[in-house]
């Protein structure tokens, strides 16, 4: 069976969801990142496709098999903020959970969360219940904060919460993409989850993004991505050999095993054919996909995604290939996004909105009923049934007609 392939395979629907959204919006170079309840997951899609690893680990245990690169990290709605032995401001990695929750559940949870500090700060609001129909304390997510023994008023404590859960997802974001050589600045950065949106454009300023997508729905993302993705086959093959001895006879006959192997388990699917290469001696692989029988040509490319990933590649040692892998893809339903021509083109209200310590006026629109072409500037709140969003003062939003909210420098 092939059940270890479905190891964080909810994670995975969300940057495939991502994807669809990107292309939707003629986005195909993106930054993702899911905040849910207990963590975040950074990742990233270059190129149009999700930027895949075989690296990763469930439990302790090492996972040998092509999974999504998910970078996560304890930053979710229900991290626990804490004081350390030295006075420093610390968030998780211990979470609330759904149950008890957030203090401000009032499920029963004392501790202060990031969830509790999102309320304290006005981003979320005490009077628009979140899905699950949670309706939110705010007296209460304020005692939680008074907790820390911190000598500020709650505001600021808050203000330090989410400035700290920014840090941490904004180290995430750049392990997945300035740590593997790719500039998040030519890039635009999707946030989604249920609170994801509300970090978009701390992020996107901590990273020097210039673009953020909203998608229609952040909150159900991972489902759309799941209920859409692509049928995927992986085959593998060892193949120990320098690539200096090798003609592109060998290397066609070496791949046609598997390319009729792909072909008998996913009719109709595409072929993709890819090689693990390391230099003479190395400990890891770095696969390149294969696009020619040349050896010549996969080396070069071996020596390129070297050198972006690692910094540094010598072209005077020898070079082999240790496995040969095709991936067999047929494409899954394509999405058809609500059509947003209709819709709300005006705030439903505005209220007082702390962001980095300063009290502002942010316009409130409805998240999922918002008008094709419609403009937004900051600060504003995107309120929806699944998702909010913060739009902050430098930024401005214009609904796709695909419903998703694209924002960028003002």
């Amino acid at each position: 069976g092939r059940a270890a392939s479905l190891a964080l395979s909810g994670p995975a629907g969300g940057v495939v969801g991502a994807r669809l959204v990107g292309a939707a919006v003629g986005l195909s170079d993106l930054l993702t990142l899911d905040m849910g309840g207990t963590s975040a997951d950074a990742s990233l899609v270059a190129g149009g496709a999700p930027l895949a690893d075989s690296g990763g680990m469930v439990a302790g245990l090492a996972l040998a098999l092509p999974a999504v690169l998910i970078e996560t990290v304890s930053a979710g709605g229900g991290s626990i903020a804490r004081v350390d032995e030295g006075g420093a401001l610390k968030v998780g990695p211990e979470s609330a959970g759904a149950v008890p929750g957030p203090a401000c559940y009032g499920r029963g949870g004392e501790r202060p969360t990031v969830t509790d500090a999102c309320l304290v700060l006005r981003w979320l609001d005490a009077h628009h219940p979140l899905a699950d129909a949670v309706r939110l304390d705010r007296a209460a997510a304020e005692h939680a904060l008074g907790s820390l023994g911190v000598a500020s008023d709650p505001t600021a404590i808050a203000a330090g919460i989410v400035a700290v859960a920014a840090a941490v997802m904004a180290r995430a974001l750049k392990r997945v993409s300035v740590a593997r050589g790719l500039d998040p600045r030519r890039m635009a950065l999707l946030p989604f989850g249920g609170a994801g949106p509300l970090f978009g454009c701390q992020l996107a300023e901590a990273l020097g993004m210039r673009t953020i997508v909203i998608p229609p729905h952040p909150g159900a993302l991972s489902a759309l991505g799941l209920a859409s993705a692509a049928e995927r086959v992986d085959l593998l093959a060892s193949f120990h050999r320098p690539i200096d001895g090798l003609s592109s006879q060998d290397l066609g006959t070496a791949f046609a095993p598997l390319l009729e192997d792909g072909r008998s388990q996913l009719p109709g699917g595409a072929l993709l054919r890819y090689a693990d290469c390391r230099f003479a001696g190395q400990g890891y692989e770095v696969t390149v996909p294969v696009t020619s029988d040349d050896p010549q040509r996969v080396g070069n490319a071996f020596l390129v995604e070297h050198r972006a990933r690692f910094g540094h590649a010598r072209t005077d040692q020898a070079v082999e290939i240790v496995n040969l892998r095709v991936v067999a893809l047929r494409e899954g339903p394509l999405p058809r996004f609500a059509d947003a021509r209709r819709g709300v083109q005006r705030p439903g209200a505005s209220r007082p909105i702390t962001l980095r310590e300063t009290r502002v006026s942010a316009s409130v629109w409805a998240l999922d009923d918002l008008a094709a072409g419609v403009t937004i500037a900051g600060p504003a709140i995107l309120a929806g049934r699944n998702a909010t969003a913060l739009i902050e003062p430098g930024w401005r939003g214009t609904v796709h007609p695909c419903g998703a909210v694209l924002i960028e420098r003002a």
